[in-house]
């Protein structure tokens, strides 16, 4: 029995040469989707500012407005927190940071809050001041009471004396700085004529050694000044003392510390939040609102467009037409295109002499071209590889080569697509050829077929099918004959 394939390939030449071939129904689908194409712009052209009213414009213009209106404040947020808020936070953060430093300089270096409130090394002298009263005293800025003014002076020139107290410094034998120095000496007027002078320090007797040069210092400076006056020690004390005052302002520093440690964390806290958080939602905003706003935009020129053109100009009119007669001529002639390859591929019949080549190993004994005036026939035949003969010649050679391969023996011809097929090839042979019929549905074919050989298919390209071949071919094996070759229509 003949090689008969179960599969095909399909050769994209063959493809082109079925839309050649259909090219007029090709055409014809072509134009009918340009048609609707162009009736379609006109629709779309004619309907386009439908459903569009003044009213709808206005809101669209507002909305759109409202928009840019927003993208506007958020900008200017954005600005103000850039410009403003942040360099506010920020110089408030250093302010804290400053007061803090400050702060805990003083913890650091400060004698006075160093010092135990319930173990305080003090030493105290009480002085009473006594001069005679002049009715016109020398030093003008005396008083009429002058050891009330005396006792002042005690007072008031000690703190202002960069050199007294530094010798004090050099007492306590500390490196401190003199504010500090001063925070822990005391002269007081107490009343009229009374002079407190106290030294606080950890220990005792340097307090004593400090109340007692200060002591000697001041009065050194005010007999120079004054001149002769008395001034006698009432009272001395030195020792230890429990300071409540002293615990209190500890208490307090140390208060001063922590508030200034919480308003840094705040402060810092605030411009990480309005640099980082702010700042991100700020811009975010701006995106959104420029999201939005463009969106309204989009849509208020859409709505402009189909408003202005509510009533069509010829120029829009024929511009919409031509645009989608365009694009639909393009998806008519794919549509088109893919039909007549999807139809020639589907249709299970002989169309080339490619097919035969691929799926049935029996000779082609010729092949004629077609009768039917076709456009593109050179072509066609091209890409379907079939040579460029006229019918009378090509069926005079297959004739030749019929009665060449028959050469004696016993061949007829038979035809799956029925005895008209078989007829058109018959001219070209005449009587030296015989005809068997159809063994497929002539019993009278069937019983004649024992007193031939062999037998030549005829087959015709678009009308023949593979099915009717296949069976066709297994009649023939079945009754032990040969199937000699084919002829292609």
């Amino acid at each position: 029995m003949n090689n008969e394939q179960s599969e095909i390939s399909i050769r994209i030449s063959d493809l082109c040469a079925a839309i050649l071939k259909k090219i007029k129904p090709v055409i014809a689908l072509v134009l009918v989707f340009t048609l609707l194409g162009g009736l379609f712009g006109f629709y779309k052209a004619t309907h386009a500012g439908a459903g569009v009213s003044e009213e709808a414009l206005r809101e669209a213009e507002t909305v759109f407005v409202d928009a840019k209106n927003s993208v506007a404040e958020a900008e200017a947020a954005l600005r103000k927190l850039l410009g403003l808020e942040i360099p506010q936070a920020e110089a408030r953060a250093e302010r804290a940071r400053v007061l803090l430093q400050r702060q805990q300089d003083y913890l650091d270096n400060s004698l006075y809050y160093a010092m135990n409130p319930f173990h305080r090394g003090v030493s105290r002298v009480t002085l009473y001041v006594e001069q005679e009263t002049t009715d016109e005293p020398e030093t003008p800025w005396l008083s009429a009471n002058p050891q009330n003014s005396i006792a002042m002076a005690y007072a008031k020139l000690y703190p202002f004396d960069s050199e007294l107290l530094e010798n004090i410094r050099q007492i306590m034998n500390t490196d401190a700085d003199l504010t500090y120095i001063n925070e822990v000496l005391r002269v007081t007027n107490n009343a009229d004529q009374f002079v407190e002078i106290c030294a606080f320090h950890d220990d005792a007797e340097v307090a004593k050694e400090v109340t007692d040069y200060l002591l000697t210092a001041l009065q050194e400076r005010l007999s120079q000044t004054l001149g002769e006056y008395k001034a006698h020690v009432i009272s001395d004390f030195v020792g230890y003392e429990i300071d409540w005052a002293m615990s209190d302002s500890h208490d307090k520093e140390a208060e001063k510390f922590y508030t200034a440690q919480a308003a840094l964390f705040d402060a810092e806290q605030t411009l990480q939040t309005l640099k980082e958080n702010n700042k991100a939602s700020a811009e975010q905003l701006i995106e959104d609102n420029k999201a939005v706003a463009a969106e309204a935009e989009a849509e208020l020129n859409n709505m402009q467009d189909r408003f202005a053109n509510a009533k069509p100009t010829p120029k829009n009119i024929l511009k919409k037409v031509v645009k989608y007669a365009v694009v639909f001529f393009a998806a008519g002639l794919l549509i088109a295109c893919f039909l007549a390859c999807l139809s020639t591929v589907l249709s299970g019949k002989l169309q080339t002499i490619y097919d035969l080549l691929m799926r049935y190993s029996f000779p082609v004994v010729g092949v004629l071209p077609t009768k039917k005036k076709r456009l593109f026939e050179k072509t066609i035949r091209k890409l379907e590889g079939e040579p460029d003969l006229d019918y009378e010649t090509a069926g005079k050679a297959t004739a030749q080569s019929l009665l060449s391969m028959a050469s004696g023996r016993k061949i007829a011809l038979v035809s799956s697509a029925g005895p008209e097929t078989v007829q058109e090839f018959l001219p070209f042979v005449g009587e030296r050829i015989p005809v068997c019929g159809d063994l497929l549905k002539d019993a009278n074919a069937v019983k004649a077929a024992e007193s031939y050989d062999g037998f030549v298919l005829i087959e015709k390209r678009g009308l023949s099918r593979f099915d009717m071949i296949d069976a066709e071919a297994r009649r023939i094996q079945a009754l032990g004959k040969q199937t000699e070759g084919i002829i292609l229509l």
